[in-house]
């Protein structure tokens, strides 16, 4: 899916124009201090630079969340299993062999696990079949104290 950037700052010589487009730099540690730097393609074949402030940047993020729910088949309520962590983060109890609940999508695609448990980006995930029982750290540790009482009875 080819992203567009709108341009709506007035005083641009190309106010109102769309193009293909891509993010080239996102400060995502100062989001809201520094601009993130986009590159227009224009029809010529040449290229232009443009700061977020000036472009519909909801229009732009709106494609964004299009494209990661595309990708990968999911929509808000879909309940995954990610197959290959990405970029993001994760809580420290986050586990990957668990299924987890999509709970949001932000503006550059990221998509919100567990009412905030992990924010994931370029991850590789498919929808959650039930192949793999549900365990929540609770069960898990229980589990495993189970089995070591278990073993030491029978050594």
């Amino acid at each position: 899916m080819e992203k567009t950037s709108l341009i709506t700052d007035k005083s641009h010589r190309f106010f109102g124009c769309r193009f293909p487009a891509e993010c080239i730099y996102k400060d995502s540690t100062f989001p809201e201090y520094v601009a993130d730097l986009f590159l227009c393609q224009l029809p010529d074949g040449t290229s232009i630079r443009v700061l977020s402030k000036q472009i519909d940047i909801g229009d732009w993020q709106a494609q964004c969340i299009a494209e990661t729910k595309i990708k990968y088949g999911i929509e808000l309520g879909s309940i995954i299993m990610i197959t290959k962590i990405g970029s993001g983060f994760y809580d420290k109890n986050f586990d990957t062999n668990q299924p987890h609940l999509v709970t949001d999508f932000l503006g550059d695609g990221s998509i919100v696990c567990d009412y905030g448990k992990a924010q994931i980006y370029n991850a590789e995930m498919e929808i959650y079949t039930g192949e793999v029982p549900i365990q929540t750290y609770f069960t898990k540790t229980i589990a495993q104290t189970l089995t070591d009482i278990f073993r030491s009875k029978n050594k």
